[in-house]
């Protein structure tokens, strides 16, 4: 089988999709789009788990219940592929092109759809729980009853997708866009949507408890029977004319709101100002307060472990945030051992950090300056390092994982041992970096920079990787 998959590999340079907050989606163009299902007959429950399908072109391919755990299509074409109950657990599909590809009953949970494209795609009762669709095109996607439970949809954009009855509660929507969107009957019950757009979407019956709505355009066509019990919103967010939050139960957050037992676990309330508001044994665990101002809060039994703040965070007199299990963002911090999974730190400054064993899992570290930071041993599975500064920075047996490090400074950088399967490294700069031992199986790094003293490891050859030798100039 892989014999034949290798028959249809295709090289597309032009394919690269640039993660970060201000990514355009790039895509295939329809008429570029081609027809594989001659060339993969046979692949109809065909057992891909693992298979390397990176740029593979199976447009319009036969693949009804195969099985595709773990497999790698990253940027590979599956545009209008037949793919009802394929399993895709796991799969890292990674700007991946399925436009209007069957995908019903597909199971997709915890798989890497990032800059994906499935605009116009079947997603009928589809499982995508806890999947990474940050910066998706599902745009006029049809995902009645699918399950988005737990997944992160980080300015995703969901223009006019039919999502009626879908299950997306705990989703992560935050700057979404589902303009004109169908959800009737959905369930987003503490689904976070900051910032997101649901303009003249139909969402009459939909339950929204607990939901961050805060700076969200909430100006639906319907609305009716909505619950709306709990839901957090604030001066910026744009509710439907005569909707009555008070009269809905919804909780607004800014200076002396009532917020007590209120979930704001892992929202971002960077600069929010709450100062005086009752936050009484609110959860805040993972609640990023970068620059908050929480002076003459009231913060008794409120549960702070693992918070993060940074010198600009105002706290009430007194508060001691080590002491309540807090992390301080700072550069030299020490972060040794913190679990900081899927925190949004773009642009941030660390150069110098102890990040020794952090848990940074899908973090958003794209821009960041981490220079001589001590990164080793770390979890930085599917984490975004676009265009990150890493240069002499020690990541001896770091996790990178399909991490995205596109463009990255990793100068002089300490990776030996590292496990890099799958990252995207196009356009890093390695040179003189050591990555002796580590783990680079199906990597990405096409135009990264290399020069003499750059150590590989054994077997690993830059040239056919796509690799450019250039000596760094002293």
């Amino acid at each position: 089988m892989i014999g034949l998959l290798r028959g249809i590999k295709t090289s597309s340079p032009a394919l690269i999709v640039p993660l970060g907050d201000d990514m355009l989606l790039q895509g295939f163009q329809a008429d570029a789009i081609g027809d594989a299902s001659a060339e993969a007959e046979g692949l109809r429950a065909a057992d891909l788990s693992d298979a390397d399908l990176r740029e593979t072109d199976l447009a319009g391919a036969t693949l009804v219940g195969a099985n595709m755990k773990g497999a790698n299509a990253a940027y590979g074409n599956l545009a209008r592929a037949h793919m009802r109950g394929v399993d895709c657990t796991g799969a890292h599909m990674l700007a991946a092109n399925m436009r209007e590809a069957d995908l019903s009953s597909a199971t997709l949970d915890s798989a890497v759809l990032q800059g994906a494209v499935l605009r116009g795609a079947n997603l009928r009762e589809a499982s995508l729980r806890g999947a990474n669709l940050e910066w998706a095109d599902l745009r006029e996607s049809k995902m009645t009853a699918c399950d988005m439970r737990e997944s992160h949809a980080h300015k995703a954009n969901l223009t006019g997708a039919l999502l009626r009855g879908a299950s997306m509660g705990g989703a992560r929507l935050d700057g979404a866009t589902l303009a004109g969107a169908t959800l009737a009957n959905a369930d987003l019950s503490d689904a976070r949507a900051y910032r997101t757009d649901f303009r003249n979407a139909s969402m009459s019956g939909v339950c929204m408890t607990g939901a961050d709505v805060r700076g969200a355009d909430l100006r639906v066509s319907e609305l009716f029977g909505a619950d709306l019990r709990g839901a957090l919103y604030d001066a910026d967010t744009k509710l439907p004319e005569g909707l009555d939050a008070t009269a809905e139960a919804m909780k607004r957050v800014g200076p002396n709101a009532s917020l007590r037992r209120v979930n704001l676990s892992g929202m971002d309330l960077r600069g929010v100002d709450v100062h005086g508001a009752d936050l009484r044994a609110a959860d805040m665990r993972g609640t990023d307060l970068r620059g908050a101002n929480l002076s003459m809060c009231r913060l008794s039994r409120a549960v702070l472990r693992g918070a993060l703040y940074d010198d600009a965070t105002a706290f009430p007199r007194g508060f001691r945030a080590p002491a309540r299990g807090m992390h301080r963002i700072a550069g030299a911090t020490k972060l040794k051992g913190a679990g900081l999974q899927r925190t949004r730190m773009p642009d941030v400054d660390m150069r110098g950090a102890d990040l020794r064993n952090a848990d940074l899992m899908g973090a958003g570290l794209n821009g960041s300056n981490m220079e001589g930071a001590g990164v080793d041993m770390a979890n930085l599975r599917g984490a975004n390092l676009k265009s990150a500064r890493l240069s002499g920075a020690s990541l001896r047996q770091t996790i990178l994982t399909g991490a995205v490090l596109h463009g990255a400074n990793l100068c002089h950088a300490t990776l030996s041992g590292a496990d890099m399967t799958r990252a995207d490294l196009a356009s890093a700069d390695l040179r003189g970096a050591d990555m002796t031992d580590a783990r680079m199986q199906e990597v990405r790094a096409r135009r990264a920079k290399y020069d003499e003293r750059t150590l590989f490891p054994a077997g690993f050859c830059p040239d056919a990787a796509g690799m450019i030798r250039e000596e760094l100039v002293a």
